[in-house]
């Protein structure tokens, strides 16, 4: 291959992985109910099945794009190796050529497959993963061998440090959370992050901690005497007193 054909190599790889990392970026930074209702706006239900499978297993479809991005990466190193090695006219890369190859692809790869792809994630997380989310759902599929491999060591690595087991709702629940202490700084005051969290646990209190017991309730039996109500609603200092009769 010629110099010219190494350097168009290195290049179109470069590329390559700065999308992946782009994606790979955006899918780690997505909000789930912005994207849903992205989705709906666009009125395209194939998308829109695409953008739900997608945030339902964010880290699957992240170590899916995030395996082909390596690829690429590794791709442009060698190439700009032997690029480099072409220029100087050697039978073979030497240690010039490496230093000079990896030197110059490590600063590529750094402003084109982490800088800018986290500035795009920052700013339109969303909308790259529904512009992309054929491709990404495609890169799922293909990469769904090693996806086994990847949920073992998740797995290992949580029992090893003793972390909790955690469902698709707590993790949702924790996204929620997290997303109110960030607006803090934005506007959202004591009492609505209040309430707002106290909505995010509601799914964590039984019936029994609701309810209050029959034997413990202010009731009253169906009477006409208007004085008496007057005094029990004084006593209890309740809104709202339950009324029977007979049993």
């Amino acid at each position: 291959m010629t110099p010219g054909l190494w350097l168009f190599t290195a290049v179109a790889a470069l590329s390559l992985g700065s999308l992946l990392s782009a994606l790979a970026h955006a899918i780690r930074d997505v909000s789930r109910g912005t994207l849903e209702e992205l989705a709906e706006t666009r009125k395209n239900p194939r998308r829109a099945a695409w953008c739900r499978s997608i945030a339902a297993d964010v880290v699957g479809h992240y170590n899916a794009v995030a395996l082909p991005r390596i690829v690429a990466n590794l791709t442009t190193v060698v190439c700009a190796v032997i690029w480099a090695s072409s220029l100087r006219g050697t039978p073979a890369p030497d240690w010039m050529d490496a230093v000079a190859g990896i030197a110059g692809s490590s600063v590529s790869i750094w402003m084109f497959g982490l800088v800018i792809p986290g500035a795009v994630a920052r700013h339109a997380a969303e909308r790259t993963v529904y512009a992309f989310s054929g491709p990404i759902r495609l890169a799922h599929v293909v990469m769904r061998p090693f996806a086994q491999g990847a949920r073992a060591v998740d797995e290992g690595v949580r029992r090893l440090v003793g972390g909790p087991h955690t469902t698709e709702a707590q993790q949702l629940e924790a996204e929620l959370l997290s997303v109110v202490e960030e607006s803090q700084e934005e506007g959202i005051d004591e009492l609505e992050r209040g309430m707002i969290s106290s909505v995010a646990r509601f799914r964590e209190k039984t019936v029994g901690q609701i309810m209050t017991p029959r034997t413990e309730l202010e009731a009253w039996p169906l009477v006409n005497d208007l004085s008496a109500v007057v005094r029990l609603i004084r006593q209890t200092r309740h809104s709202r007193i339950p009324v029977y009769e007979n049993d």
